[in-house]
C-alpha cells in the first residue's frame, strides 16, 4: 500500500462539510475531485496522501477507504509505453507539420 512511501488515493468521509474542510486545510492534502454528500449528512471527498499523511488521516475523525496506490498506477501505465515504440527504427526522425527548432539538419 504506502509502505515505500508510495502516494495512496483514498476517499474520506467525516461527519460534516466543515469537520472536512478543517482537515484539508490543517493538512494541506491534495484533493481529487468535488465534495460528495451521503445521504445521512456525511460529507466526503478522494485524496492523495504520503504514508506521513495516511498515518495522520488514520487517527482522525474520519472513516477511510483506500482506492488505489497511484504510484503503482502511474508506473504500470508508464511501461504501457515503452521508449522503443516512440520511432519505430533508430535514426528515423517523426514526419508531419512540426517545426523544426534545433537539433538536426
Amino acid at each position: 500500500m504506502t509502505a515505500n512511501g508510495n502516494i495512496t488515493r483514498a476517499h474520506i468521509t467525516a461527519r460534516d462539510s466543515q469537520t472536512l474542510r478543517e482537515i484539508l486545510k490543517e493538512h494541506r492534502l491534495p484533493v481529487g475531485g468535488p465534495f460528495r454528500r451521503g445521504q445521512s449528512g456525511e460529507t466526503g471527498i478522494d485524496v492523495y496522501a504520503n504514508p506521513d499523511q495516511m498515518r495522520t488521516l488514520r487517527s482522525l475523525p474520519v472513516e477511510m477507504t483506500i482506492i488505489a496506490d497511484e504510484t503503482e498506477v502511474g508506473e504500470a501505465r508508464r511501461a504501457e509505453i515503452a521508449d522503443e515504440q516512440l520511432y519505430r527504427e533508430p535514426g528515423t526522425l517523426p514526419k508531419g507539420l512540426g517545426k523544426l527548432t534545433g537539433g538536426a539538419k
